[in-house]
């Protein structure tokens, strides 16, 4: 029995503490699902914010990808200006320079090689291998030819052209070579009985610098003879290329 009355006073305190209200709680309701309907509205401005900033940041670097396009796009045609600057100058250049080397060639890649020489006058004889001095100098171009020694030695390396004329006394040959280093370039055998005659002959050869150049009589007891008339010995020499 005692219980039972205890129980029914502890529920009966219960219902007196929270009285049961229909209303009450159909606006807790309300204010809950407002609760969560402001609360969503809330997300979804925050959503909205988010994508504003990110459209406006995406809308900002597009513009600077954009105008950074157009720097690219300035550079490069800045560029292209300037390449084709730097091509008309070495253009100009290399025009100028095939000029140049092109006067160079002219003026001063073949200098002036150039000897003329003869005997001096009267009957002079000769022996076998004998080398001929040619001691009267008409000119002497480079300083090559030695009048002493008969020797021409190249000043400069490149193709020359010799020339030698002689004239036998009377019944007498004038018989030459033109050697070089030695080795034979061209000879010449003239005889007449009763006349004085002269003949010449040419050779040409690829000289060295250092390189030496003379005549010499091939046979026993030639003689020439000379005078400053008509009768010249004559030994020359030219660089033609180099």
């Amino acid at each position: 029995m005692w219980i039972f009355l205890a129980l029914a006073v502890m529920f009966g305190t219960s219902f007196s503490l929270e009285p049961f209200c229909p209303v009450c709680s159909e606006c807790e309701h309300e204010e809950k699902v407002l609760e969560r309907a402001l609360s969503n509205v809330l997300a979804f401005k925050d959503t909205l914010d988010n994508i504003t900033a990110t459209r406006s940041m995406v809308e900002e670097n597009l513009k600077m990808v954009h105008d950074e396009r157009v720097q690219l796009r300035n550079a490069m045609a800045a560029l292209e200006v300037k390449k084709r600057e730097f091509e008309t100058k070495m253009q100009t250049l290399v025009d100028q320079t095939r000029f140049e080397l092109n006067a160079m060639k002219v003026k001063n890649i073949v200098p002036v090689v150039l000897f003329h020489a003869r005997l001096n006058v009267g009957d002079i004889s000769y022996n076998e291998n004998d080398r001929i001095p040619y001691r009267d100098v008409v000119v002497n171009e480079g300083g090559g030819y030695d009048q002493y020694t008969g020797i021409f030695t190249a000043s400069v390396g490149g193709v020359y052209m010799f020339t030698v004329q002689s004239c036998n006394a009377k019944n007498k040959w004038a018989s030459f070579e033109i050697v070089h280093g030695g080795r034979p370039l061209q000879r010449s055998n003239i005889w007449d009985k009763e006349n004085r005659i002269c003949s010449s002959m040419q050779s040409f050869a690829k000289v060295a610098i250092g390189e030496k150049i003379w005549v010499r009589s091939t046979w026993d007891n030639i003689v020439v003879y000379s005078d400053t008339k008509y009768f010249w010995n004559t030994f020359s020499g030219l660089l033609i290329h180099i």
